[in-house]
């Protein structure tokens, strides 16, 4: 039984990204079409900027949780609210010197509002991974493939429907924002019956 749950889980987890990565080829080429040269550009930026700044909010902390977490799953209560602690101070730091980097290069204000709302979705993007490191370090793969997939889903739908309407770079970045938001929404009841604890997952 072990095995063929460790092999379903990993089935869901492979096919999950494949699925998603190729949906997200015709999209990314709607998504530069519809919104054209310079607002891609302008959303792109400021999305570059965010994953290199968002590095910072993981320091190396989500391999260590998650072998925690397998080793020792009586503590996953508490070492879940210790986690979340630490990564969500390390992503609102990481959010004020994004804007803070932004403002200081002059960048135009689209890219600085792009900015600030992938500054929200970098710090819920924090909280989610948390909440799916905690799932995967418990043996809920089929819970994380299926969470990852709604939220990937939602992002590639919603991305295509705002650049359809016309919503321009801004719109984009809130299509990313929701991501992210139904991941931590997602995550938090499976999180919440898996921790042996049965503790809240905020500690």
């Amino acid at each position: 039984m072990t095995l063929k749950k460790s092999l379903l889980g990993g089935a869901c987890l492979g096919l999950q990204p494949l699925l998603l990565n190729a949906l997200s080829v015709p999209t990314m080429a709607y998504i530069i079409r519809g919104l054209g040269a310079t607002a891609y550009g302008q959303w792109t930026m400021a999305t570059a900027l965010t994953v290199t700044i968002g590095l910072l909010a993981n320091l190396g902390l989500r391999g260590v949780f998650v072998r925690h977490v397998a080793a020792h799953p009586e503590n996953a209560s508490a070492a879940l609210a210790e986690q979340l602690g630490v990564r969500l101070t390390l992503a609102v730091l990481s959010a004020l010197l994004l804007i803070g980097v932004c403002v200081a290069l002059r960048y135009p204000p689209i890219v600085i509002g792009c900015a600030l709302i992938s500054a929200a979705a970098m710090i819920a993007t924090t909280a989610s991974t948390t909440l799916i490191d905690l799932l995967q370090a418990l043996h809920r793969s089929p819970t994380v493939a299926m969470v990852n997939l709604i939220a990937g889903l939602m992002i590639t739908f919603g991305s295509v429907l705002v650049v359809w309407l016309g919503f321009g770079p801004i719109g984009l970045a809130v299509a990313y924002l929701i991501g992210p938001i139904a991941s931590v929404t997602g995550s938090m009841l499976p999180a919440r019956i898996a921790t042996p604890s049965g503790a809240s997952t905020a500690g």
